[in-house]
C-alpha cells in the first residue's frame, strides 16, 4: 500500500492532466487519491498506537505538551495518552470534514473542485499538522464533548462498516459462483463453515465468561438474541433460492464480536464477567486488534471498490446521467466515511472510553454503558439490515436487485 500511495504522490497531477487530455481513465485516478487519503487515517493510527503508551515519556522531555491535556495526576500515563488519541484523530476528523465541504456544488467550476481534491497534498499535509498544533491547546473539556461526538459516530460507522463489509460478501460470492467450477463451490462452502464455526466458538466462550451465574441475566439475553438470529439467517440463506450461506455466516461471526465487544465495555465487576480486571489496560487486546482490522479492511475496500461501495447505500437505481452527476458525491461519500472512520478509531484505541482526562478513576477508560449500548444497538441494526436484504427481494418483487 506504502509504495502505491508514494507513486500516486508523485505522479497524481500527471494523472489528472492525462485524464483531462483523454489520456487515462478517471476511475484510476479516483482510487489512487483516495488511497493517498486513507495513507493520512493509517499514518494517524500509527501515530495514536505510539502516543497511547508512551506520551508520558515525551511529556517529560517536553512539558509543554501537558499544559492542557490532563486533569487526572493520579493516572497520568492512561490520561495523557488518550488525550492525545482525541487531539490527533480530531485533527483528522476537520481534515476530512473540510475536503467534504469542498466536494459540493457552490458554483465553483468543476475542473477547479477536481484540482482541490487530487493536488496539492503537500499543502493539505501541512494544514494537517497546523490543526494538530492547534488541538494541542485546545482544553480538555472541549475534548471531552468530541469523545462524546465520537462515541454516536462510532455507532454509525459499526453500521456502515457492515454495509460495506456485506457489499464485499455478495460481490465474493457472486464473483466464484459465476466460474461454475466444483472447486469454487467448495472454497465458498469452506469459507461459510469457518465463518459459523468461529461464530459458534467465540459465542460459546462468551458463555462461560459472561454468565457465570443466573443473576447475569443482560448479557444472557445479548447472548441469547445473538446465537438465535444467527442460526435464523443462516436457515433463511439455505431455504432462500436468492441467498447464500457465506454472507450469512460472514454476519453471524462479526455479530458475534459486536456482542463480545458490548458486553466486555458494559461490565463493571467480574460477577458476571471472568475477563474483568480493575486495572484499565493500556496496551493492545485483541478486542482492539480485531477492530482494527475490519475497519482497515472496511476502508481499503471503499478505496478500490468502483464507487466507494457508495452504491451499497442506494435505495432507488440511477440511471447513466445521474450517476455521472454524482461523481463527486462519491468523494462526499468517502471523505464521510473517513471522518467516521477517524472518530471510530480514537474510541477502538482509548477502549471506548468518553473520559477526556477529567476522571481519576482507571476503570472509567475501560467499562462506559454508553459504549456498550452504542454497540448492542448497532448489532441489532447490523441483524435488521441483513435480514432485510433476505426478505427484500420477496417483498418488493417488481425491483430489479441483481
Amino acid at each position: 500500500m506504502a509504495g502505491c500511495c508514494m507513486q500516486c504522490f508523485s505522479g497524481c497531477d500527471g494523472k489528472e492532466r492525462d485524464e483531462e487530455s483523454g489520456g487515462m481513465d478517471g476511475g484510476s485516478v479516483s482510487i489512487c487519491t483516495k488511497l493517498l487519503y486513507t495513507l493520512y487515517l493509517m499514518v494517524g493510527y500509527v501515530l495514536c498506537l505510539c502516543v497511547k503508551d508512551g506520551m508520558h515519556g515525551l511529556i517529560e522531555k517536553f512539558p509543554f505538551l501537558a499544559s492542557h491535556a490532563c486533569d487526572s495526576a493520579s493516572i497520568q500515563d492512561l490520561c495523557y495518552g488518550h488525550s492525545y488519541v482525541y487531539r490527533i484523530t480530531f485533527s483528522l476528523v476537520m481534515f476530512y470534514v473540510l475536503h467534504m465541504f469542498m466536494t459540493c456544488d457552490c458554483g465553483v467550476d468543476s475542473s477547479v473542485m477536481r484540482s482541490l481534491q487530487t493536488r496539492h497534498f503537500g499543502i493539505k499535509t501541512l494544514f494537517l499538522i497546523f490543526i494538530f498544533i492547534v488541538s494541542i491547546f485546545m482544553s480538555t473539556e472541549f475534548f471531552g464533548w468530541y469523545a462524546k461526538i465520537a462515541l454516536g459516530a462510532s455507532g454509525l460507522f459499526i453500521v456502515m462498516q457492515i454495509i460495506i463489509l456485506l457489499d464485499f460478501a455478495y460481490e465474493w460470492n457472486d464473483a466464484w459462483v459465476e466460474k461454475e467450477e466444483p472447486k469454487y463451490n467448495f472454497f465458498l462452502l469452506l469459507a461459510s463453515l469457518v465463518f459459523f464455526v468461529t461464530g459458534c466458538v467465540l459465542i460459546g466462550f462468551m458463555y462461560h465468561w459472561f454468565t457465570p451465574s443466573d443473576d447475569c441475566n443482560t448479557n444472557a439475553t445479548f447472548l441469547h438474541i445473538t446465537l438465535i438470529c444467527g442460526l435464523l439467517y443462516i436457515l433463511l440463506a439455505i431455504r432462500l433460492e436468492h441467498a447464500s450461506i457465506l454472507p450469512a455466516s460472514f454476519v453471524f461471526m462479526y455479530t458475534a464480536i459486536l456482542c463480545y465487544g458490548a458486553i466486555q465495555s458494559g461490565s463493571t465487576s467480574g460477577e458476571c464477567n471472568l475477563l474483568w480486571s480493575e486495572k484499565a489496560s493500556t496496551g493492545l487486546n485483541g478486542q482492539v486488534l480485531i477492530s482494527s482490522a475490519f475497519a482497515v479492511f472496511s476502508l481499503m475496500y471503499a478505496c478500490v471498490s468502483a464507487s466507494g461501495s457508495a452504491s451499497a447505500f442506494q435505495v432507488v437505481p440511477m440511471d447513466e446521467g445521474e450517476e455521472a452527476e454524482t461523481a463527486a458525491g462519491q468523494f462526499t461519500f468517502f471523505h464521510f466515511i473517513m471522518a467516521l472512520g477517524s472518530m471510530y478509531m480514537a474510541m477502538i484505541l482509548t477502549n471506548w472510553s468518553i473520559n477526556a482526562g477529567t476522571d481519576t478513576s482507571a476503570s472509567s477508560y475501560d467499562h462506559s454503558t454508553a459504549s456498550m449500548w452504542v454497540k448492542i444497538i448497532a448489532q441489532w441494526i447490523t441483524i435488521v439490515t441483513y435480514t432485510w436484504t433476505l426478505f427484500a427481494p420477496i417483498a418488493l418483487r417488481d425491483r430489479d436487485f441483481d
